[in-house]
């Protein structure tokens, strides 16, 4: 055997040898869990070893608690009751086909996990293959439950035990902190180089957690998400502090005042596990320093007033007459109309949803019209009410109009007033 030979040999085999440590827990778990649903409830009850060994294999290198494995192993024995009422007759079989996987697609699946839902419809769909009686259920259940409990304390121990949370953990924090002395510096003029270079390795610590927390096949966990999100948070804070920082430093006591306090509301956050413990209080004080930098930015839908009157002032004084009263009127049918669906509506993707649906009415509506002006005022509304309250925005945008209407019946006068040559 030549020396080339010889290589890809060792490479094969070595490939082949991680492969098999790799899931060696997993192929342990299934053989106790199959000599034991064998042993205790009997062969015909294996089909729930594979469905469990799969939730095995999903969930054993992820950092569980233990409300989110009994959320799990929950879900996992609703569903075998599903599929067992879905045996029982031809309507529940096709009530139950049409609904359950409509929800666990809905629920589970998502632009950044496809098949999220794959590991609890197998299980449903599987388990209808298994006709038992009522006795037979019960030992199913049984066999399950048992199966659930292995698979909670093993999860457990490798997340507490074998493979603990390291210092690394809690980067979140560290970085509001360090975000909190980092503004702080900044306001006083004080230099942030040691900050600036703490950024950079908080940035790369969060990065290679958002890479070590994925599900299935190298999706990326909700958790990992999260850690991707905060380390383009320190990405574009390093960028803010190295250059940006002089030119949008606060011009005003009270501004400068505003910016302390949300220095010291990051600082805060640091000390509070925002993850996983108690955020009541700090959201609150959140809400609250929104609510102030909210009013302290009223002047930013000023250009409503602007906006109206160069859309009413018209060449022809009867072609201004009819678009104010087409302007005041839709404005007041939009306002209407937009209360009531944002009151059912509140979630910031159905804000999204809404908005692309009010463009496509706005720019299909004539110009000019009740109709058009009411689409543009929900349009209009459905993103402004994602920064500001829902009420605010809704009076400022009629006392915008309504001021806007005053001002050009003052502006047509005008020409009235001339003399004429």
């Amino acid at each position: 055997m030549n020396q080339n030979s010889f290589n890809r040999f060792h490479d094969s085999a070595e490939n082949i040898r991680n492969k098999f440590l790799n899931a060696l827990p997993v192929i342990l778990y299934f053989l106790l869990m199959f000599y034991s649903v064998i042993f205790f409830f009997g062969m015909q009850y294996v089909m729930v070893v594979s469905l469990a060994t799969l939730l095995f294999q999903v969930n054993y290198k992820k950092q569980h608690t233990v409300r989110s494995l009994l959320t799990l192993i929950a879900q996992q024995l609703f569903l075998l009751v599903l599929a067992y009422t879905a045996t029982l007759h031809l309507a529940s079989c096709l009530i139950l086909n049409l609904i359950v996987p409509f929800w666990l697609i809905f629920s589970k699946a998502s632009p950044f996990n496809q098949l999220g839902y794959f590991s609890s419809l197998m299980t449903f769909t599987f388990l209808q293959l298994m006709h038992v009686g009522w006795n037979g259920f019960i030992t199913q259940l049984e066999a399950m439950s048992f199966c659930c409990a292995v698979f909670f304390a093993a999860v457990l121990i490798n997340s507490r035990i074998l493979h603990p949370k390291t210092s690394s953990e809690g980067t979140e924090q560290k970085s509001m902190a360090l975000l909190g002395c980092v503004l702080e510096k900044t306001l006083k003029g004080e230099d942030t180089k040691d900050e600036r270079a703490s950024l950079f390795e908080l940035q790369r610590q969060l990065y290679r957690e958002a890479y070590q927390n994925r599900g299935r096949t190298y999706v990326v966990t909700p958790k990992g998400k999260l850690k991707y999100m905060f380390a383009l948070l320190m990405q574009r804070s390093v960028y803010f502090v190295s250059g940006q920082s002089r030119l949008l430093m606060p011009r005003d006591d009270v501004s400068r005042e505003f910016a302390y306090q949300i220095a010291g509301y990051m600082k805060e956050a640091g000390k509070t596990d925002f993850m996983e413990g108690s955020t009541e209080e700090l959201q609150r004080r959140g809400r609250m320093l929104l609510r102030k930098a909210e009013k302290g930015s009223d002047d930013l839908h000023s250009y409503w007033f602007v906006m109206n009157a160069f859309l009413l002032l018209r060449p022809m004084y009867e072609d201004s007459r009819y678009r104010m009263k087409t302007r005041f009127i839709g404005t007041a049918a939009g306002c209407i109309l937009i209360t009531i669906i944002l009151y059912f509506c509140n979630a910031s993707v159905f804000h999204l949803l809404i908005a692309g649906i009010m463009v496509i009415c706005m720019y299909t509506a004539t110009p000019g019209t009740i109709t058009h002006a009411a689409f543009v005022t929900c349009f209009a509304l459905t993103m402004t009410t994602l920064a500001m309250g829902q009420t605010a925005a809704v009076f400022l945008r009629m006392a915008y109009v309504f001021a806007s209407v005053l001002f050009v019946l003052v502006v047509n006068r005008f020409p009235s007033c001339t003399p004429s040559s």
